[in-house]
């Protein structure tokens, strides 16, 4: 058993520097890689967040958008309503003249009949 502990001994105090100058590799910004690939994500990061309010913001307009939208064609069904009403009423007052006119003309030849 001690010969156990003595080669987890070797293993530990091997092993643990070993890991502590791959660690120190890994998180120590010195590196050149590791500098233009950190400098990479913040580029990418910052274009991401340019992106999201972009997106945002066509967000918002596209609902205003389909708000107005809405409103517009509300107002068109009230405005066509409205021009069909009065072609009907124009209708009615068209052949109303159209029978005074036919009277008038009517009466006319009536008394000028009568007058010979």
């Amino acid at each position: 058993m001690s010969h156990k502990s003595f080669g987890t001994r070797i293993l530990t105090f091997a092993g643990l520097p070993a890991l502590a100058l791959a660690t120190m590799g890994i998180s120590m910004p010195s590196c050149p890689g590791q500098e233009a690939m950190q400098q990479q994500v913040d580029g990418l990061t910052s274009r991401l967040n340019e992106s999201d309010q972009k997106v945002q913001a066509l967000t918002t307009q596209v609902g205003t958008l389909s708000k107005e939208m809405t409103d517009a064609k509300a107002l068109l069904e009230q405005l066509s309503q409205t021009v069909i009403a009065q072609k009907d009423a124009i209708a009615t007052l068209q052949t109303g003249q159209e029978e005074l006119q036919a009277k008038m003309a009517a009466g006319g030849k009536g008394k000028a009949g009568a007058r010979k």
